[in-house]
């Protein structure tokens, strides 16, 4: 003979206030850095190789005992603020920077020459 058992509804009772809302803040740093892009190319072949591979199907059959447990839950809101740091890494692409590089060559140019002395070219 089983014994009895008391049957009794579980319910949850609510002692307190609500927990606020977590707070954010959040810093931007910037750094700005330059991709330099070396290409390389290559032509890949595909070889095939087979390879057996044996999938194994297993059908395990699982008892499991019940126990019923007759819970009930208080809940004490106490706020406890935890602070920490998020560090959090993006990238974004930037155009193209072009650098131009430029000089200026003057072909068939002989410089004059002042003489200081008399304040007249030679």
């Amino acid at each position: 003979m089983m014994p009895a058992q008391s049957v009794m509804s579980s319910s949850t009772i609510r002692m307190g206030g609500g927990i606020p809302a977590p707070r954010v803040s959040t810093v931007y740093r910037y750094n700005t850095v330059q991709k330099v892009q070396n290409v390389t190319r290559y032509n890949d072949v595909t070889h095939t190789q087979y390879v057996r591979h044996i999938n194994r199907i297993v059908n395990v059959t699982r008892v499991q005992p019940v126990i019923y447990t007759h819970l009930v839950t208080r809940i004490h809101d106490r706020p406890v603020f935890s602070v920490r740091n998020v560090y959090l890494h993006e990238t974004r692409m930037l155009t193209a920077q072009t650098i131009v590089t430029s000089k200026v060559v003057q072909m068939n140019y002989r410089p004059r020459r002042i003489h200081e002395a008399y304040g007249h070219a030679e």
